[in-house]
């Protein structure tokens, strides 16, 4: 698990992506700025998160916040406070929406600002779902969460829509928190190194609960790889449902 890499390859995506290959090509199954920016917010870590129905202007990046939760946690004896979180975007459009940027802000009851995180999803391919999910370190009393997303550019496929699978989900609850295990399945043609694997943990109600993740070193062309995700904060007993997305990194991409 690589967890420390993913805030230098946030706050560098930029120079990244100037040298990075295409996600078209990389993304290949056969063969060899106007934007809006989308909101929501959940008041309570049990409240349902209202999909959101905004979307983009440009007619090939049609995205939305399709859900997101999180849960207040207390740390127990030893760990100090936190709150454990994820959030789902999806991609309904044609094209492949690349460079797409979330804020996430915690709040207490009065409004005011508690923390506030960030991300940057490298890309979604066209018909499909992406995940971000953190854990946010020694803050409490959080009562509302809030999303903003920022659509980036689009970038037409080059071939017939695809993406990875993902088979044999299993979270259990460890003496160190939550372990999901997972086996990623590629059909493309390029081995894909430094994937994104994230967990999405759901209670019995069907509400996201919170979510962590790992970089994946690589899968290989047309094949599959094992991955494990550690939720070390997490508290109580494992969720009723999960659910693993694994996405391309900038680093997927360089190289290319």
């Amino acid at each position: 698990m690589r967890k420390n890499a993913f805030p230098a390859v946030v706050a560098v995506l930029g120079a990244l992506l100037a040298g990075c290959g295409s996600a078209a090509e990389s993304t290949k199954t056969s063969g060899e700025k106007t934007s809006s920016v989308v909101s929501g917010g959940q008041t309570s870590s049990s409240a349902v998160a209202s999909p959101s129905t905004a979307t983009s202007k440009a007619p090939e990046s049609k995205l939305a916040v399709s859900d997101f939760g999180f849960t207040q946690l207390t740390g127990g004896q030893y760990l100090s406070p936190g709150v454990t979180y994820a959030v789902i975007v999806e991609n309904p459009g044609s094209s492949i929406a690349e460079g797409v940027q979330l804020q996430v802000s915690f709040e207490s009851a009065s409004g005011s600002v508690i923390a506030s995180d960030q991300h940057v999803i490298t890309a979604i391919l066209p018909g499909t779902k992406a995940a971000q999910a953190g854990y946010k370190h020694d803050i409490k009393d959080v009562a509302t969460m809030k999303v903003q997303m920022m659509p980036g550019r689009s970038e037409a496929l080059k071939d017939k829509p695809a993406n990875f699978t993902v088979d044999g989900v299993a979270s259990t609850k460890n003496d160190y928190g939550m372990k999901t295990v997972a086996m990623v399945t590629s059909p493309f043609t390029k081995d894909l190194k430094d994937v994104i694997v994230t967990a999405v943990y759901r209670d019995g109600a069907n509400k996201i609960v919170g979510g962590d993740f790992t970089f994946l070193n690589f899968v290989p062309a047309g094949g599959n790889a094992a991955v494990t995700v550690d939720a070390i904060n997490w508290e109580g007993e494992a969720p009723a449902a999960t659910e693993v997305y694994a996405t391309l990194s900038a680093l997927s991409l360089l190289g290319d």
